[in-house]
């Protein structure tokens, strides 16, 4: 499988995109990569997972992977610990996130804030630096996070092929670190609608 132009994953023929949604299933394809052998000397194996190109099978089953761990890590970056195991298989660690809400009572919207003008969810935390109170939040844009979150009701299964287009379509929007003026503090927005923003509270009036 290669990496076309513009960062998509290339789908050979027969490998639609509309299912890539789809459930794993209990596929175990065999582990190590094939190196072969110099001259004599015999073919080897190297840890990993090779997709071979005479199995067009494999880069279907493969790429609904890579896409549902990518979107797993927005979920847990999120704090959405349930929506997270729903993406993920048991061998890929789904037992980790049941039940599992991250700094939140079981819902991924516990926080929401726009920043820089645009609208993210997820959860924070507060703790002290050099002494000083900070806030430290992270989420995720709304409309991304909106396709992947199955803990809303009624229950339903996270849209894999419309998170891949937004973050594909957030691509050219700006991205980096900047001041957040509204918010008070550092705000870090990533190329997939991923924000880090930190603020200073500030203090008691009885510190």
């Amino acid at each position: 499988m290669s990496t076309a132009p513009g960062g998509w994953l290339h789908i050979p023929d027969g490998t639609p995109a509309t299912d890539i949604g789809l459930d794993l299933g209990s596929k175990n394809p065999d582990i190590g990569i094939l190196k072969p052998g110099q001259g004599k000397d015999p073919d080897s194996s190297e840890p990993g997972c090779q997709v071979g190109p005479k199995d067009p099978k494999d880069y279907a089953w493969f790429q609904r992977v890579l896409a549902r761990v990518g979107a797993a890590s927005l979920t847990a970056f999120a704090g959405d610990g349930e929506s997270t195991a729903a993406l993920l298989t048991t061998r890929q660690g789904s037992d980790f996130f049941q039940g599992f809400a991250h700094a939140a009572s079981g819902s991924v919207q516990d926080q929401d804030y726009t920043l820089l003008g645009e609208k993210f969810e997820g959860t924070d935390h507060v703790f002290r630096l050099n002494g000083n109170r900070v806030q430290a939040f992270s989420g995720v844009a709304a409309d991304v996070l909106d396709s992947l979150v199955t803990r809303k009701e009624p229950k339903r299964q996270a849209d894999i092929a419309a998170y891949r287009h937004q973050v594909h379509a957030r691509r050219a929007k700006e991205h980096g670190t900047f001041w957040d003026h509204t918010w008070g503090g550092v705000v870090s927005i990533g190329r997939d609608g991923t924000v880090l923003a930190m603020r200073q509270i500030p203090p008691f009036r009885d510190e």
